[in-house]
This record gives structure tokens, C-alpha cells and sequence, in this order.
């Protein structure tokens, strides 16, 4: 597991070898919740708060964040991404 993020005390995962679709892990208090990158499919539960926060996260750096996902998929070393997306 590599995180990628953490925004407003959300943790953004995304996990090597993991199975398709591209989806982050999103962890933060007790909760826990995957959210696909393209057509935003939840499983688990999240508040809707958060949910708005990982959605407007996705939607500034999807390409970046579907890059992430291909390289954890062969396995290679997913970095942080930089806190210029925490805006």
C-alpha cells in the first residue's frame, strides 16, 4: 500500500498489484471506503463531506492519479504526490 495523499485528515491509498478498476483506498477516523477514478463507484461508507473531498481531489489530478494506479499495477514505486493539489 502506498499513500498518495492525505487531505484534510483523509488518507489517500492506492494499493500495488491491486485489481481493476482504478480506485484509491480512502481511510480517515474509523471509516473506510474505496471510490473508483472514473465513475466515482463507492463501496463502504463515507460521509458526504469527505466523499465531496476525495471527488473534488479526483477531479484535480485524475490524470495524474490514473498514472499513479498503472505504475502500482506493474508494481513499481507509487511517490506522494506533491501538497500543491491540497487546495
Amino acid at each position: 500500500m502506498a499513500e498518495i495523499f492525505t487531505i484534510q485528515g483523509i488518507s489517500l491509498n492506492i494499493y500495488a498489484l491491486d485489481q481493476e478498476p482504478p480506485h484509491l483506498h480512502v481511510k480517515y477516523g474509523n471509516n473506510e471506503f474505496v471510490i473508483t477514478i472514473d465513475g466515482r463507484e463507492i463501496e463502504g461508507k463515507g460521509s458526504y463531506a469527505a466523499i465531496k473531498v476525495v471527488n473534488d481531489f479526483i477531479d484535480g489530478c485524475h490524470d495524474e492519479l490514473l498514472g499513479l494506479w498503472d505504475k502500482a499495477r506493474r508494481g513499481e514505486r507509487v511517490p506522494r504526490l506533491n501538497d500543491d493539489h491540497n487546495e
